[in-house]
């Protein structure tokens, strides 16, 4: 198995494992394609050498395996597009590396989330720290550990951090538009609005549905717990055949498309075995 060097600042260091791992994947199986042509062809000299041969009939392989000019040729070509084969494969199937990703979704997350606005925001965030406010207790194993401002399109929102007697951390959003507070909750005219940030007019739209339960793309992997629900699934008609969900009631979204969906199916596997 192959190891990441580690305290070197180069394009091999391990902030690019999703480039170094596939890469050295690749160069291990093209180091073993080229060993076992070099065994057939050392093979094939030593028995036409040690052992008497008419070479007038045809013999079978590894005797004749490199003897000519297009048997080398035609070789040559048929590693390289294994070869080229394989790579594509196991880049396809890699992670987008940080560096390349991040812009992307960094893009996408400023048209959803705008900067704050102080003025927008006119519920006094003191009231969520009362016992009996909005529902929102300190007893029962609960208490608010953390608030914090957020915004979703042009609506203003408060993040409330709490945190239960096993340490697990549950967030909730509520509005902060007005002084009385009221959950967060997207409704497709907000998915809508979102989408038509991210894709302009007309919208790709080719189908969106709530979904009550997990399916083959939206449920927890290895290092997540849970994943909200409901959740709208949302379909989109391009050529990477986009795929978001939409939490009811979180102002996020969880993006796939035929590379991310592919690793998905791969990656939950070992779960259906």
């Amino acid at each position: 198995m192959a190891t990441i060097p580690e305290g070197e600042d180069s394009f091999f260091n391990i902030e690019y494992p999703e480039l170094w791992i596939p890469t050295t994947i690749y160069v291990v199986f093209l180091l073993f394609l080229l060993s076992v042509r070099g065994a057939c062809l050392t093979a094939g000299i030593l028995r036409r050498k040690w052992v008497h041969i008419d070479e007038s009939k045809p013999q079978p392989l590894p005797c004749r395996w490199g003897k000519g000019q297009w048997i080398q040729i035609t070789d040559t070509g048929v590693y390289i597009c294994i070869s080229v084969f394989i790579m594509t494969g196991l880049l396809s199937m890699s992670p987008i590396p940080k560096w390349l990703g991040d812009n992307h979704r960094k893009n996408e997350e400023s048209k959803l989330h705008p900067p704050l606005r102080l003025e927008g925001f006119s519920m006094d965030p003191g009231k969520l720290l009362q016992p009996d406010a909005y529902g929102i207790s300190a007893t029962g194993g609960e208490k608010v550990c953390m608030l914090k401002l957020r915004s979703y399109l042009d609506k203003p929102l408060v993040e409330i951090i709490r945190q239960a007697d096993d340490g697990t951390v549950q967030p909730e959003y509520i509005y902060a538009a007005k002084s009385t507070p009221r959950r967060f909750v997207v409704t497709r005219p907000d998915i809508l609005h979102s989408l038509e940030k991210l894709y302009g007019k007309p919208i790709p739209l080719l189908k969106m549905s709530l979904l009550e339960e997990y399916d083959e793309y939206y449920r927890p992997g290895s290092g997540l717990k849970t994943l909200p629900l409901p959740a709208y699934k949302v379909e989109i008609d391009n050529k990477a055949q986009d795929l978001y969900y939409f939490p009811s009631s979180t102002p996020t979204y969880y993006h796939y498309n035929s590379n991310t969906k592919l690793r998905k199916k791969i990656s939950s596997l070992p779960d259906k075995w």
